[in-house]
């Protein structure tokens, strides 16, 4: 038995998906026809929702930390040094936000010109109908401001990932 879902992706591409329910083992198989930072973005996001492992390196004064992707709370740019906060404790990266976001799973959204989020680490929303609304974060008091230009996006991103799981 399976299923097909056929989309058009922005520009026009196609992209197909099929889901084939057989008794053997359990495989996930990209064809493509080159690698590009989507692609990777999407073995990363499979990689990481299947049990694996993603880090990236910060640092904290002179000491260099590897930290779990999927320990991210959110991004921000303090002036010109963006920070990673996890839920006990912010670290820095030389990296900029846009560069962030083509190496990132897709469960880190764009939230403002200044902020990213994991998506999965959201637990509540504060709407702001005239200004930034509040991200807050399971496990943890920090939160993450949302400009509206974000929010539906977020909002809907935040509904898929409910409903797969």
């Amino acid at each position: 038995m399976f299923y097909n879902l056929i989309t058009k992706a922005k520009g026009g591409a196609e992209l197909k998906l099929r889901v084939e329910i057989s008794s053997g083992e359990e495989e996930i198989l990209i064809r493509c026809k080159s690698v590009d930072d989507k692609i990777l973005r999407l073995q990363n996001t499979v990689s990481l929702l299947y049990g694996g492992s993603s880090e990236l390196s910060f640092f904290l004064g002179d000491t260099e930390y590897f930290i779990a992707v999927q320990d991210i709370l959110f991004f921000e740019t303090q002036g010109k040094k963006v920070s990673a906060h996890t839920s006990d404790g912010m670290y820095y990266t030389d990296r900029k936000l846009y560069e962030l976001m083509t190496v990132l799973p897709d469960f880190f959204v764009r939230v403002s010109k200044s902020c990213i989020v994991n998506a999965f680490k959201i637990c509540a929303i504060d709407k702001n109908i005239t200004g930034a609304s509040t991200a807050h974060f399971k496990g943890c008091p920090k939160v993450a401001y949302i400009s509206r230009m974000y929010y539906s996006e977020l909002r809907n991103i935040i509904k898929e990932m409910r409903f797969m799981q």
